[in-house]
């Protein structure tokens, strides 16, 4: 038997993934074969969370933090890149969704985005790190959260710049030690007072890695 006992929310997450997948080398019986479809369809690789009160655990957090009682289990699919055919239920669902109109991107930001944008960089924060580089926060720890706006990139985008321009979030650089020409833009949380009126610029640079500048906004 397998003793191993996970230390974070990420190895239970990897766990009960594979412990799916294992369902299509399970020894079969009528119960599970009517199951399998639905738990582990063919072509697709399923994807697990854990949830607690609507936002994903973090993937760092120790496992002990996981309570059945109080969270949820999230289990989603993606397509496997080698799939050449797909349920009858998944075409349906496809063609279903493909004809649902796409939702205009807001051109504002709400106060409500902006709270939650600044309670996840507060968290970042918190975690004892040096800096928060503005990209690792916006592409790799606002996804953590769900929150319908932290799903799409263009979202991610749109909030982050808007709390840099109303001046809750205030850009810095510090040295890149592995590309000294690239200063790495970071973010952190204005003190009370400091002003912070810019927008934010991605561009590449002359490695093809994208970096972010800041540039005085309209107003100044």
């Amino acid at each position: 038997m397998n003793s191993f006992a996970p230390g974070t929310i990420n190895e239970i997450e990897e766990i009960i993934r594979a412990g799916l997948l294992a369902l299509r080398r399970a020894p079969m019986n009528d119960t599970i074969t009517s199951a399998l479809s639905f738990l582990i369809p063919e072509g697709f690789t399923p994807v697990v969370q854990l949830e607690e009160e609507g936002r994903k655990k973090r993937s760092n957090s120790a496992a002990s933090n996981w309570d059945p009682e109080k969270g949820e289990i999230v289990i989603y699919f993606e397509r496997t890149a080698a799939a050449k055919t797909v349920p009858q239920a998944a075409n349906a669902a496809v063609r279903f969704a493909s004809r649902l109109p796409v939702p205009a991107e807001p051109v504002e930001t709400t106060a409500e985005e902006l709270r939650q944008c600044c309670e996840a960089l507060a968290q970042a924060q918190s975690d004892g790190k040096p800096f928060i580089a503005l990209k690792w926060f916006r592409d790799s720890a606002l996804p953590a959260y769900s929150y319908p706006w932290t799903i799409s990139p263009a979202s991610r985008q749109r909030v982050l710049t808007g709390a840099i321009e109303s001046g809750a979030v205030v850009l810095s650089k510090v040295a890149n030690p592995k590309s000294p020409q690239f200063p790495t833009t970071t973010v952190s949380l204005a003190r009370q007072g400091e002003p912070a009126s810019v927008e934010l610029v991605v561009e590449e640079d002359e490695e093809g890695e994208e970096t972010e500048e800041m540039a005085p906004s309209a107003s100044d």
